[in-house]
């Protein structure tokens, strides 16, 4: 099974946090389509879906996003999905959803972005 998933980074609605996306409880793979963005390093938060609820989805709600590291000898230091400069650019993130369940993820620029930008996820069985 494929799927791809469409969002958007409104910057006047956050200038840094992405729109949520739903992780498929069949999905192994995932790839993010990454837009040329106005500045910034990008990273990935983490929301579980129990007790998820429409208020904590929307960008501006950092409530419960917890930041995803893909490696345990990464503690302390987020791994980037993105570094600074490497936009616009396709990136694998299967080892980012990996053992993360049911939930939802949401990409985070370091910097603020001037513009909307347009990305998608990408996921496989």
């Amino acid at each position: 099974m494929k799927a791809t998933t469409y969002f958007k980074l409104d910057k006047d609605v956050d200038t840094t946090e992405s729109e949520a996306v739903e992780i498929p409880n069949w999905a192994r793979y995932a790839s993010v389509s990454i837009p040329d963005i106005s500045a910034g390093a990008v990273t990935m938060k983490f929301l579980p879906k129990l007790g998820a609820t429409a208020a904590l989805l929307l960008p501006t709600n950092n409530t419960g996003w917890v930041p995803v590291q893909a490696a345990i000898d990464s503690i302390d230091v987020l791994d980037e999905v993105m570094p600074t400069g490497d936009d616009p650019r396709i990136v694998i993130i299967t080892p980012f959803i990996r053992g993360l369940g049911e939930g939802y993820i949401r990409f985070t620029c370091a910097g603020a972005q001037g513009a909307l930008s347009l990305w998608s996820v990408m996921f496989s069985d």
